[in-house]
C-alpha cells in the first residue's frame, strides 16, 4: 500500500507518526475534542488549522514538542551515558534524517527500544524495575535523577561486549556470489570424505566422533583401515558400525597411505572427495565451507583448511604445532575463526592432505595420487597439486575453516625421514616448487589470515560474549504477529545462539543483529530489480543473501515469512550446507490472499470457491496483477512447493494450522512438520471480567485493529442487539461511526492492555476472525485478563477454546449464529461463570508453564536435531530448575552470583548444542507447585531455601516424580558448631535444619571433595563427588590490554627487587592469616623486599601486611575474576595457609587452582585438601604449619626464580588438563539423567 494512503486510512488510527516532525499521539492528546468533532485525520486537521487562519509552522510544532523535553535532553547530554556519535553510528536512519541525536533519543528513540550509548541498556533497566516500566518514564532520565542515588544497577549493551565486534570481516573472497551459487547447484553427487586409518586408536575415535557430530548433509564417510596392527582400532570401528553415513573398508595387507587414499577415491564414484587424516578433529560447518571455497571460482582444484599443526598451513604461527587456546574448546575455536574470516581464498602451489577437498572434475583431468613415487605419503598431495596447477587448476586455502591436527600420529618417529624423501622427490619433478612455496608463505594475505586467527583467540575474553552458533531469521513485515514472534524467539534464544534477522520490503534488504532487546544494522543493500507482485524469485536477492549467510557463518536459517523475499533463498541455503526451517505463521505460501478468504469473505480452505468473483491479493497487492482465483494461485503454490522441498523442517503454531498447511502441499512429508505453540511472557494475570447478572447490559471487548476478515462487521451487528455493548480496543479498519453501544477506544500500547480492560470492565471478549488463524495472540491476551471469549470453530481459535474451555464457539460463521450465542449467554449467567473458571485454570496451568522461554527451548531442541549429525540431539531435552542463594537473575540466567554458585553451577551449566540437559535459574522464592510442574528436576544449592520451602518442594517433587539434587561444597552441618564458637564470624543466617533435610531426602547430593562426600554419605545413600574446577573463560582467556592498573600507587611495585606475596580468601580465614605473622617477619630478615598483600580476608591493615580492598562492583565472581587476575599478574607468589581441622579437611583446593590458573607458584599448608592436590616441589610447595617452616619455604621460593617458574608451569598444566569446568559438563548432565531414570515416565 502507498505509505500516504496507509497513514490516512489506517496509520493515524494506530497513532503512527507520518514522519519525524509530527507526533500523531501528541496532536491527538492536545486536540481531542476538536478532532472528535471534525473527524479529520490529525495531520490533515493540523494542515487545515482554523479553516485557513494562520496555523503553527512545522518548526513551531517540533520546537514545542522538544521544549517539553528540553530539561531531559540537557540532563542526558551531560550525563556521560549518552554518546551522540555512537547513537548516529548505531542508528543510521537517525543520521540520515539529520536529527539531533539527543533530541531524537528523548522524543522518539527511547520508546523504540533504542539505547543512548554503549553503557546503558534501556530495556534492561525497565525490565529490572517494574515501577519505571509501569510509569513509562524514560529509563535513563529516571536513573540519572533517582536510580543512581538509590543504587539501582545498569548494564552495558551486550552487543558492545561482542567478542567479534572489532573483527567484523569484509568478506573479500565472496563478492561474485551468483556464479558461486550456480556452480554449487550444478555440482552433483554427495561429497565423500576419505579417512585412511592406521593405528592411533584414540585419535581415530576422536576423528570419527567429530565427523559425525558435524555431519549436516548426505556426505559419505569412507573409513579404510590399512591393516592396523593395534587391535583396539578394530574394536573402535566396530563400535561405530550402523551409524548413518559411515562406510567401512579394510586392506588385508598394509598398502600405505597413498594407495589407500586412491582406493577411497575409486569408492567415491562421481562425487567430490576430501582427504582427511585420521588424527584430525573437524569443527562445525567444515565440509560446507570447504565446498563453498571449491566452487567460489572457476577451476579451483583443491581447497586446504587451516590447522593448528599442518606445516605451512598452521595458524597462528606457521610451521609449528600450535596449541589450541586453553579457554576455547575446538568447536568454539573453529566457529570463531569462521565467523570472522575474510575468505580471501589465497592461491598457492599446493595443498595439504591432512584435510584437502578435491573437485571431481579436477580428479578426472589430473588423475589419482602417485602411489609409486610417494607410497607412504609425504609429498603425494603436493605432487597432485603441482600436476593440477600445470593444467590450469588452482590450489587455494580456506581461511574460514579450521581443523585440529595431532599430526603424524600414524607414522610416529618415521615422519622426518619420510618428509625428507618426499621433498627431494618434489624438487626433482618440479624445479619451480621451492620458489612457489616461498612466495606463498610470504604472501601478505596469508600473513593477514594468520594474524586474524591469533586476534580471534585473544578477542574471546571473560568480559565478552561467548562464541555461539548463528541463526538467521527471515521475517516480513516488521509489524504484526510474525514480528512479535521473531523478537520473542530471539530474546528466548540469545543466551545460546547469536541471532540475526533479515528484512525485505522488496527493494531494500537489511541484515540486523539482535542483542538485549535491540537490533543493530550490519548490512543494507538496495536491489537493482524490485521484488514485487508475483515476482517471487530474484537471482540478485539470492546472491546477496547467500553471500551474507556465508560471510557471517550462519549455521541455521529459520524462515518466518517470505513476503518480499525470494523463493530461491531455501535452495541457496541448501547449496551452502545451511539447514533450513520454515514456520507457517499464516497461509501466504498457499495463496496470496494470506487468509484464504474469497471475494465474498468465504473461507476456501485452500481450494478455490466456485463463485464468479476474484480474490484479493494481500501484502503484495498492486495494480495490474492477473486474476488469482482458479488461475495464478496454482502457479503460486507450485512455486512454493518447489521451494519448500529444500526445507529440512516445518513448524506451525497449532495443529489446525499444520493440518491446513500440509493439505495444500501434499508432497511434503507430514513427518517433517512439528507443532510448536507460541509462548509469551504475560507477567501478572488478572481477573478483570465483571460478573454478569441477568438483565444487565452485556459488555463485550474485541481488541486489535479489526478488519472485515477479523469479524469487524460481526461486531457492528452485535452492537445493534438490545442489551449488548461492544468495545473495540483498537480500531475498526473500515468506515463506521461510534455509537452508544459501539465504543471505539483507539490504539493502545501492549503494556497498557490490562489497564484498559480494567477500565472497560467487560463480561467477555470476542475473537471473531472468519478465517482459521494460526495461533491468535489476542485470545491469549484476553485470557490473561480473565475474560472468557466467544469465537468460531475454525483454526487455532477453535482448537484452543475447545481444548481449554475458556469460551464458546458459535455454530456457524455468520452474524445470526453469533447473535444467537449471545442471546443464550445473557439467559445463562452461570455458564459465563463456568467459562471464567476455565480461564482461571488456563492462567494457573498453560500460561504459567509455557512462556516465551519454554517456546525457545522447544525451538532450540529442534535446532539441535538439525545441527548435530550424530543422533545425540533427538527429542526433547529435560529442563532443570536451579535454585541458588544470593543471585541476581535476568530471565532464567544469572547476572550476579557468589563464587560458590559460579564455580559449582553457573560455569558448568552453560547451554551448548551438545548439552543433553538444559538448566534454568529460578528465584528461590518460586512457587514449589510451579517448579515441580514446569521442570523435570530441581537443583538446590547450599542455603537457597529455608525449612518450610524445602519441605514443600520435596513433598511435591516426590508426588510428581521429580528428582531433587542438593549441591553443597562445604560441610554446612559442621559449620553449625563453628558458627556457635566464632562470635566474630559475620555469616548470613543459615537454616541448618533445611540443609539436613535436603541431605536426607534429596535424590542425589552433589559435593566437591571425597572427605565431604564420605561425611554426607552417613545421611544420604546417593552422594556424588564432583571436584571444583575453574572456568577457562574467566581464568584463562586474555584480558583487555587497554585497561590501566587496578592497584593504587602505594600497592604497585616500588622496586625490581621486591618479592610480592598475595593471600586471598573470605573473612572466615582470620586464623589462617595468623599462621603467617611470625614467618613473614623472619623471612623479611633475609628478603628485605618481601611484601604481603591481603585480599578479602580482612578490611583492616596491619604493619606486617597490606590490604587491597575489593571494589563494590567486583564483588560478584564473574567480575571479581578479571579484576583479581590483574592483581595476581603483579605478584610473585601465592600463599594458602590453612589451620587443619575437621571442617577445613572437607574443603576444596580452590586457592591452589586459582593461583595455578594464572601461573602463580603456590605455597600451601601441608594439610588436606592441599596435601591431596599438590605434589611437593613439582606443582607447589607444601608447608608445615610452623613459623619456622613457613619462613624457610617463603625464603626458598623468593630466592629461586627458576624453581618458581617450574612450579607454576607444572601446576598450570595439571589444572588446564584435569580441572576445567567444561570438562565436567557431560558428567553433570549424566548425573541429572541418571536421577531422572529413577522416575521413568
Amino acid at each position: 500500500m502507498d505509505p500516504v494512503e496507509h497513514y490516512v486510512r489506517i496509520g493515524a488510527k494506530m497513532l503512527r507518526d507520518p514522519g519525524p516532525f509530527f507526533s500523531t499521539k501528541g496532536y491527538v492528546d492536545g486536540n481531542a475534542a476538536e478532532l472528535a468533532r471534525s473527524r479529520l485525520n490529525p495531520l490533515i486537521h493540523f494542515l487545515l488549522h482554523d479553516e485557513g487562519t494562520a496555523r503553527p509552522t512545522v518548526d513551531a510544532v517540533v520546537a514545542t514538542r522538544a521544549d517539553e523535553f528540553q530539561a531531559d535532553i540537557d540532563l542526558i547530554a551531560a550525563s556521560g551515558l549518552f554518546d551522540g556519535e555512537w547513537y548516529l553510528r548505531t542508528y543510521p536512519d537517525v543520521a540520515a534524517a539529520g536529527i539531533d541525536p539527543a533530541r531524537h533519543y528523548v522524543c522518539h528513540g527511547v520508546w523504540e527500544n533504542r539505547d543512548p550509548g554503549p553503557d546503558f541498556v534501556s530495556k534492561h533497566y525497565t525490565d529490572a524495575y517494574e515501577d519505571v516500566r509501569s510509569a513509562r518514564i524514560n529509563p535513563l532520565v529516571h536513573y540519572l535523577r533517582f536510580g543512581r542515588n538509590e543504587g539501582r544497577q545498569i548494564v552495558a549493551r551486550e552487543r558492545d561486549l561482542l567478542w567479534w565486534r572489532l573483527l567484523k570481516p569484509d568478506h573479500a573472497g565472496i563478492s561474485d556470489f551468483a556464479g558461486t551459487l550456480d556452480r554449487l547447484k550444478a555440482a552433483t553427487g554427495p561429497v565423500c570424505v576419505i579417512v585412511p586409518i592406521y593405528n592411533a586408536p584414540d585419535k581415530v575415535r576422536a576423528c570419527i566422533l567429530a565427523i559425525l557430530r558435524h555431519r549436516r548433509d548426505d556426505s559419505r564417510i569412507i573409513l579404510i583401515d590399512d591393516a592396523s596392527t593395534e587391535s583396539q582400532v578394530r574394536i573402535i570401528l566396530d563400535g561405530f558400525r550402523g551409524r548413518p553415513g559411515l562406510e567401512f573398508h579394510e586392506n588385508t595387507v598394509n598398502q600405505g597411505f597413498t594407495r589407500t587414499v586412491n582406493r577411497g577415491i575409486a569408492l567415491a564414484g562421481r562425487g567430490d572427495v576430501v582427504l582427511l587424516n585420521a588424527d584430525t578433529e573437524v569443527t562445525p560447518g567444515w565440509l560446507a565451507r570447504l565446498r563453498l571455497a571449491a566452487y567460489a571460482q572457476e577451476k579451483v582444484g583443491t581447497v586446504t583448511a587451516l590447522s593448528n599443526s599442518a606445516g605451512a598451513f598452521s595458524v597462528p604461527e606457521m610451521g609449528v604445532a600450535n596449541l589450541p587456546p586453553a579457554w576455547l574448546d575446538l568447536d568454539d575455536y573453529g566457529r570463531a575463526v569462521a565467523q570472522t574470516a575474510r575468505r580471501t581464498y589465497l592461491n598457492g602451489p599446493t595443498g595439504n592432505g591432512f584435510c584437502m577437498y578435491v573437485r571431481r572434475d579436477c580428479l578426472d583431468e589430473v588423475g589419482l595420487l602417485d602411489a609409486q613415487a610417494f607410497p607412504r605419503g609425504y609429498g603425494e598431495e603436493n605432487d597432485f597439486c603441482m600436476r593440477a596447477r600445470r593444467r590450469g587448476w588452482r590450489n587455494i586455502v580456506d581461511d574460514a575453516t579450521l581443523v585440529f591436527h595431532a599430526e603424524s600420529a600414524s607414522f610416529g618417529t618415521a615422519k622426518q625421514e619420510l618428509l625428507k624423501v618426499g621433498l627431494r622427490t618434489l624438487g626433482d619433478k618440479y624445479p619451480e616448487y621451492e620458489g612457489l612455496v616461498v612466495d606463498f608463505i610470504q604472501n601478505c594475505l596469508f600473513k593477514d589470515a594468520r594474524e586474524r586467527v591469533d586476534a580471534v583467540a585473544r578477542a574471546v575474553g571473560p568480559l565478552k560474549s561467548r562464541v555461539k552458533p548463528r541463526l538467521l531469521l527471515v521475517s516480513s513485515p516488521r509489524i504484526g504477529g510474525t514480528a512479535y514472534f521473531s523478537e520473542d524467539l530471539m530474546e528466548a534464544l540469545s543466551d545460546r545462539l547469536e541471532c540475526f534477522i533479515l528484512y525485505s520490503d522488496g527493494s531494500m534488504l537489511e541484515l540486523l543483529y539482535y542483542a538485549a532487546g535491540t537490533k543493530m544494522l550490519v548490512e543494507r543493500v538496495r536491489l537493482l530489480s524490485r521484488l514485487s507482485g508475483l515476482n517471487c524469485r530474484s537471482r540478485e536477492y539470492d546472491a546477496i543473501v547467500a553471500a551474507w549467510m556465508a560471510g557471517y557463518a550462519i549455521e541455521l536459517l529459520h524462515i518466518q515469512h517470505l513476503a518480499f523475499h525470494s523463493l530461491g533463498l531455501m535452495e541457496a541455503a541448501r547449496a551452502l550446507g545451511i539447514r533450513t526451517l520454515f514456520t507457517a505463521h499464516d497461509y501466504f505460501a498457499l495463496c496470496p490472499t494470506v487468509n484464504l478468504l474469497d471475494e465474498g469473505l468465504i473461507h476456501c480452505g485452500g481450494s478455490c470457491t466456485t463463485s464468479a468473483g476474484d480474490c484479493s491479493y494481500a501484502l503484495i497487492g498492486e495494480e495490474g496483477l492477473p486474476a488469482l482465483k482458479h488461475a495464478v494461485v496454482h502457479d503460486w503454490r507450485r512455486q512454493f512447493a518447489q521451494a519448500l522441498r529444500h526445507c529440512d523442517q516445518l513448524t506451525a503454531p497449532s495443529v489446525a494450522a499444520a493440518r491446513l498447511f500440509l493439505s495444500g502441499f501434499p508432497d511434503l512429508p507430514p513427518s517433517r512438520m512439528q507443532v510448536i505453540p507460541h509462548g509469551q511472557d504475560w507477567g501478572e494475570c488478572f481477573q478483570l471480567a465483571a460478573p454478569y447478572r441477568p438483565g444487565e447490559v452485556l459488555r463485550i471487548v474485541a481488541p486489535g485493529n479489526i478488519s472485515p476478515s477479523k469479524g469487524g462487521h460481526l461486531l457492528v451487528a452485535l452492537s445493534r442487539m438490545p442489551g449488548v455493548e461492544v468495545h473495540v480496543l483498537g480500531q475498526l479498519m473500515f468506515d463506521v461511526e461510534s455509537t452508544a453501544s459501539l465504543i471505539i477506544h483507539g490504539s493502545y500500547e501492549r503494556e497498557d492492555f490490562a489497564r484498559h480492560i480494567g477500565a472497560i470492565r467487560p463480561h467477555l471478549g470476542a475473537v471473531l476472525s472468519i478465517w482459521p488463524e494460526t495461533f491468535c495472540y489476542t485470545l491469549s491476551e484476553l485470557w490473561a485478563t480473565g475474560l472468557p471469549v466467544i469465537g468460531f470453530d475454525t483454526g487455532a481459535v477453535g482448537d484452543r477454546i475447545r481444548a481449554h474451555g475458556g469460551g464458546w464457539l458459535a455454530t456457524a460463521i455468520n452474524a445470526q449464529a453469533v447473535c444467537a450465542l449471545i442471546d443464550r449467554l445473557r439467559a445463562d449467567p452461570d455458564d459465563i461463570g463456568l467459562k471464567r473458571a476455565a480461564v482461571e485454570r488456563w492462567q494457573a496451568g498453560e500460561r504459567r508453564l509455557y512462556d516465551r522461554h519454554a517456546m525457545g527451548h522447544a525451538y532450540f531442541d529442534l535446532y539441535r536435531c538439525l545441527l548435530l549429525g550424530d543422533g545425540s540431539a533427538a527429542g526433547r531435552r529435560p529442563t532443570v530448575a536451579v535454585l541458588a542463594p544470593a543471585t541476581r537473575l535476568s530471565g532464567y540466567g544469572v547476572d550476579i552470583a557468589n563464587a560458590s554458585t559460579c564455580i559449582r553451577l553457573v560455569e558448568k551449566t552453560v547451554d551448548r548444542l551438545h548439552r543433553s540437559v538444559r538448566y534454568d535459574y529460578c528465584d528461590p522464592s518460586s512457587d514449589p507447585d510451579w517448579l515441580t510442574s514446569r521442570f523435570d528436576a530441581v537443583v538446590v544449592q547450599r542455603t537457597a531455601l529455608d525449612q518450610p520451602a524445602v519441605s514443600a518442594l520435596l513433598d511435591l517433587a516426590l508426588e510428581r516424580r521429580r528428582p531433587v539434587i542438593f549441591e553443597t561444597d562445604d560441610d554446612l552441618l559442621q559449620l553449625r558448631d563453628l558458627v556457635e564458637s566464632k562470635n566474630d564470624w559475620d555469616l548470613p543466617t543459615i537454616d541448618f535444619d533445611a540443609v539436613a533435610t535436603l541431605i536426607r531426602r534429596s535424590d542425589v547430593v552433589l559435593t566437591s571433595t571425597d572427605i565431604l562426600g564420605a561425611r554426607i554419605s552417613t545421611l544420604s545413600s546417593s552422594v556424588i563427588v564432583q571436584p571444583n574446577g575453574i572456568s577457562a573463560r574467566l581464568w584463562l582467556a586474555p584480558l583487555p590490554t587497554d585497561q590501566g592498573s587496578p592497584l593504587m600507587p602505594c600497592h604497585q611495585r616500588q622496586s625490581p627487587d621486591e618479592v610480592r606475596i598475595v593471600y586471598m580468601g573470605g573473612h572466615t580465614h582470620g586464623d589462617d592469616l595468623k599462621l603467617l605473622r611470625e614467618a613473614v617477619a623472619l623471612a623479611r630478615e633475609q628478603v628485605p623486599g618481601l611484601r604481603l598483600f591481603i585480599i578479602g580476608i580482612t578490611a583492616s591493615t596491619d604493619d606486617w601486611y597490606e590490604t587491597i580492598p575489593v571494589p563494590e562492583d567486583r564483588m560478584s565472581y564473574q567480575f571479581f575474576v578479571p579484576w583479581i587476575r590483574q592483581i595476581l599478574d603483579t605478584m610473585d607468589l601465592g600463599v594458602a595457609p590453612l589451620v587443619g581441622s575437621v571442617f577445613t579437611a572437607a574443603k576444596s583446593d580452590l586457592k591452589w587452582l586459582e593461583y595455578s590458573a594464572v601461573k602463580l607458584p603456590c605455597l600451601a599448608s601441608n594439610v588436606v585438601p592441599y596435601s591431596n592436590s599438590i605434589e611437593h616441589g613439582v606443582t607447589g610447595l607444601l608447608v608445615e604449619n610452623t613459623s619456622a617452616d613457613w619462613c624457610v619455604q617463603l625464603v626458598r621460593a623468593a630466592s629461586d626464580r627458576e624453581l618458581c617458574q617450574s612450579l607454576a608451569a607444572a601446576a598450570y598444566q595439571k589444572v588446564v588438563t584435569h580441572r576445567l569446568t567444561w570438562t565436567q559438563e557431560a558428567e553433570l548432565d549424566n548425573i541429572i539423567l541418571s536421577a531422572l531414570g529413577k522416575y521413568p515416565v
